[in-house]
């Protein structure tokens, strides 16, 4: 039950709602009696109106009724019922009759459209279409209506992004509103929409697309080229058409890449390359090494060369911009500090000068850094790599016309493999002495293709007087070169370092007799002389009214320095002796423990076993663990041994094993030809009748009792190959059972 504001004249159910006929009123005034006659007149009653509620009282819809006469009428000249065979409403007035049925879709989608909204029209057509949709509205026209408007009102991005919705799979449709859109100009708006497949529209519309960008929007073809697969279009057509709006300007860098992107659909890869390396794309190498194209690059060997310079030269931008940051902001700091004492201006110009040198330390480095990154910069990387493809016969040429990249590829190339351009190593000195000095020197004691009297004659002229120094002594002329570093650089150090070098006594003598009347090279020499020669012998050569500053100081040292080395050898000898005397303890100890043995030992020349109970013979055992019979070892031809000897005692066995010694030399056959390659007759027999031999599992060590550590392993060849424990071979024992 619920109360309404207004009088109910009928009522009737709609789906799971109520709709009611309402008789709006206004408020009862709190006195009716009155004497106005204006008051006393009629008032005049509001249209009717049919309301829809539901279950909580809650208004869903309204609608008000225009009859005939209304303002007359009371609540009870109304009547509201329903039929539900015919699904209507009746409202009944004095003067009319009106008849309501529910809405359905058409209803709805004529309202939307009469009212210009669309969208919303579209939108309830494809929604009722599980339900059978509309009897009276097609989804396509509609769409189509919604299209048109969108472009009249000038919304051509919206009404772009709505065609897939609108026009589905419908090819032709397809191409009647990207022909329109042509028309209106605003092609960039429909063409990222236009599809590919499913439909797949005519080449002729795709490239009449292109054709529209040639002429209007070169980024948006780029983009386009780069989106839509190739088959969609004649490739070659584009390529012409490209090339002719591209003879118009060179120089535009877009139409390059469209080309670059053309040729790799077209599959000209060379062409394709060309264009990426114009346009130094680093995604060339890939693009080269990808498909194997370095025949195609062989004869553009300037062109990848200049792309590295490029890329360097963007390294370099980039590094010099973060340097001037830093620099300023080093100079902001120094203002704000900048308050210098008098007294302090002399310290403050060595400073300067101090920091000139270090400034010019940094330029030198940022050269020797600048010369190793450009050989390792992507494109002379290719070109050194690929040799085999990149002949540098080839590449030479093209490169002389511009020597520093022809010293960039020749050095990547000698980083390489340093025979790889053996043929140009003459002119790779020049090139070294002209653009990378510090790499000179390593380079000619690299390299031996290169003449030593053509290197000599660029350094002369040069004079780099290290390597003219250096390609001396190769030559043999040792003592000129000595002279050079004498005279030229007075590097007494540097002298005395090549005279060892050349480990020659008749260097040493030119030596000695040119700095005799020296003091500097006297001093040097008994400063750093060191072993190679006698201090005294310098002394002696030294004239006796010769005053040399330092003198007293070089001697004491030479005398501190001989004194350390009688302090090192002295503390030698005794780490020596220590050692000495611990091996020796540690092997007499070793010698000392005896062998642990096992029942099923056999005789290693006639594998008999070595403990018969019935048949009890003298055994040789040797700690590579190969065992012998007395008879077996000595070929049945055993020395007479005295009876003292045969005791079992340990003191007998000791002089049983000594006396054996003397008969012959105690080493074990097997091992001994093991390790003379097994050419011996024992080795063939054990080849021919014995087994790979297996340690016993009972067996132990042989060197400690019950003891795992040390255990031996046997080889293929029957020998027991013992670990190394640091014991040295003994002498065997005899084991008497």
């Amino acid at each position: 039950m619920f109360q309404t504001e207004y009088i109910v004249c009928g009522i009737c159910p709609f789906n799971d709602m109520y709709i009611l006929l309402a008789y709006l009123v206004d408020e009862l005034e709190e006195e009716e009696d009155t004497n106005d006659p204006n008051e006393q007149k009629r008032k005049l009653a509001k249209r009717p109106e049919l309301r829809i509620i539901d279950s909580y009282n809650e208004e869903v819809s309204n609608d008000v009724l225009s009859l005939h006469g209304y303002s007359h009428y009371q609540a009870n000249d109304y009547m509201f019922d329903y039929l539900p065979t015919e699904d209507m409403f009746y409202v009944v007035s004095p003067k009319d009759l009106v008849a309501a049925k529910p809405r359905d879709i058409d209803d709805h989608i004529q309202w939307l459209l009469e009212r210009t909204r669309y969208e919303e029209a579209l939108q309830a057509a494809q929604e009722a279409l599980p339900w059978g949709g509309s009897k009276r509205y097609n989804v396509g026209e509609l769409g189509q209506k919604y299209l048109s408007w969108l472009v009249e009102k000038g919304q051509f991005a919206k009404a772009a992004e709505t065609c897939p919705k609108v026009l589905n799979s419908d090819a032709q449709l397809w191409e009647s509103w990207v022909f329109r859109f042509v028309e209106l100009r605003e092609l960039q708006a429909i063409t990222p929409y236009i599809p590919t497949k499913e439909p797949r529209l005519s080449n002729t519309v795709y490239e009449i697309v292109l054709a529209w960008f040639l002429m209007n929007d070169h980024k948006t073809l780029l983009t386009t080229i780069k989106t839509w697969p190739p088959k969609l279009y004649d490739v070659q057509n584009i390529i012409v058409a490209v090339e002719d709006a591209l003879s118009k300007d060179k120089d535009e860098e877009i139409l390059l890449e469209c080309l670059a992107e053309l040729y790799l659909h077209d599959h000209q890869v060379a062409k394709a390359i060309e264009y990426n390396l114009r346009l130094r794309r680093p995604n060339v190498f890939d693009l080269i090494r990808t498909h194997n194209m370095f025949a195609a690059v062989k004869d553009k060997a300037m062109l990848l060369m200049e792309f590295d310079e490029y890329l360097l030269k963007k390294e370099r931008e980039k590094e010099k911009e973060t340097k001037i940051t830093s620099e300023l902001e080093e100079e902001k700091e120094q203002d704000e500090s900048k308050k210098v004492a008098i007294g302090e201006k002399e310290w403050k110009s060595e400073k300067e000068i101090e920091a000139q040198k270090e400034k010019e330390r940094e330029a030198q480095k940022e050269r020797e850094k600048d010369a190793r990154r450009a050989t390792g910069m992507p494109a002379v990387q290719l070109l050194a790599k690929n040799t085999e493809a990149i002949l540098p016969d080839r590449v030479v040429p093209q490169l002389r016309r511009n020597r520093r990249f022809l010293h960039t590829y020749l050095d990547a190339l000698f980083d390489e493999d340093p025979h790889l351009g053996q043929d140009f190593h003459d002119l790779q000195v020049e090139l070294y002495a002209e653009f990378d000095y510090p790499k000179l020197q390593e380079f000619l004691r690299a390299s031996n293709y290169y003449s030593l009297e053509k290197a000599y004659k660029i350094c002369e002229q040069r004079e780099l007087v290290p390597e003219m120094v250096f390609m001396l002594g190769r030559m043999g002329d040792n003592k000129r070169a000595l002279m050079l570093i004498i005279e030229k650089l007075r590097d007494v150090k540097r002298a005395i370092e090549f005279a060892q070098e050349q480990d020659d006594n008749v260097l040493w003598d030119d030596l000695l007799m040119y700095s005799r009347d020296k003091p500097p090279f006297i001093k040097g020499l008994l400063e750093n002389v060191g072993t190679n020669i006698d201090p005294i012998r310098v002394i002696k050569t030294v004239p006796d009214d010769l005053e040399i500053p330092g003198l007293k100081q070089s001697l004491i040292k030479i005398l501190q320095d001989y004194n350390l080395q009688m302090s090192l050898r002295e503390g030698c000898q005794k780490i020596l002796v220590s050692d000495s005397v611990q091996l020796a303890d540690r092997m007499h100890r070793n010698q000392k423990r005896g062998i642990s043995c096992s029942d099923d030992m056999t005789c290693a020349k006639c594998q008999n076993p070595v403990f018969d109970e019935e048949n009890a013979k003298t055994t040789i055992l040797f700690f590579c663990r190969h065992i012998f019979h007395e008879d077996c070892f000595f070929d049945n031809n055993v020395p007479l041994i005295p009876e003292q000897l045969t005791a079992a005692t340990m003191s007998a066995k000791v002089n049983h094993a000594t006396f054996l010694r003397s008969a012959r030399v105690m080493k074990c056959p097997i091992c001994q030809e093991h390790d003379e390659k097994g050419s011996g007759l024992i080795g063939r027999k054990m080849e021919r009748r014995l087994p790979a031999r297996i340690a016993s599992p009972r067996s132990p060590s042989i060197r400690s009792f019950g003891s795992t550590k040390g255990a031996p392993s046997f080889s293929g060849s029957g020998r027991m190959d013992v670990l190394d424990d640091d014991i040295p071979p003994i002498v065997p024992l005899r084991i008497d059972r």
